[in-house]
């Protein structure tokens, strides 16, 4: 069986972002470990969030296509529940 993959994702200016299956995103302190942000995610999220810059700005992308309550399959839930990957754009 394949487990459910989750990562973090860190930058330079000191911060780590994490997903997960509670349907939030959370930004930490990497030295205290406290919770700077959080958002929440139109489902849960399988998988590392990743930064790419564009036109001078940075983003943070996650997916949250994963069917919200653990659910084996999307085919399982309402197939017109929002979910996909969402964009934040960093200050």
């Amino acid at each position: 069986a394949i487990g459910v993959r989750v990562g973090m994702m860190t930058t330079s200016a000191g911060l780590v972002f994490m997903a997960g299956g509670d349907m939030k995103i959370r930004a930490y302190d990497q030295e205290t470990g406290k919770v700077l942000w959080t958002a929440k995610l139109p489902g849960q999220s399988k998988g590392i969030p990743a930064i790419y810059e564009a036109g001078g700005k940075e983003y943070l992308v996650v997916n949250a296509t994963s069917p919200p309550g653990g659910r084996a399959s999307v085919a399982e839930t309402e197939s017109s529940a929002p979910r996909g990957y969402v964009a934040f754009e960093l200050p």
